[in-house]
């Protein structure tokens, strides 16, 4: 194989790069669009291949590192979303508390 990678593996770095900047902005409808096309194009370039080159395991190795960033980002996401649950569920609460005591008074 010649010195420049493979198309299908160029084309899934770039879905790496817009993967972790749509991860980044939150847009999971994205995200999941672009690991879906991605994983296709890397399970097909896979298959086709006895072993891999240089050129396709230097880009690999950079489509992991974006895939951890984004991952990362996906994981910060989660955390903050299921904070944020728990302070509704702590605000109803107190809600319903202060109602339950307000209403016991007339």
């Amino acid at each position: 194989m010649s010195g420049q990678p493979h198309p299908s593996v160029v084309r899934a770095l770039d879905l790496s790069r817009r993967l972790l900047e749509a991860a980044r902005a939150g847009d999971m409808t994205t995200v999941i669009d672009l690991d879906a096309e991605r994983g296709q194009l890397l399970r097909e370039f896979l298959k086709g291949v006895p072993r891999i080159a240089l050129p396709e395991r230097t880009l690999l190795d950079e489509i992991n590192t974006l895939n951890e960033a984004g991952l990362a980002c996906i994981e910060a996401r989660r955390r903050e979303v299921a904070q944020n649950l728990s302070d509704v569920r702590r605000g109803r609460r107190a809600i319903h508390a202060y109602s339950a005591v307000q209403g016991g008074r007339d």
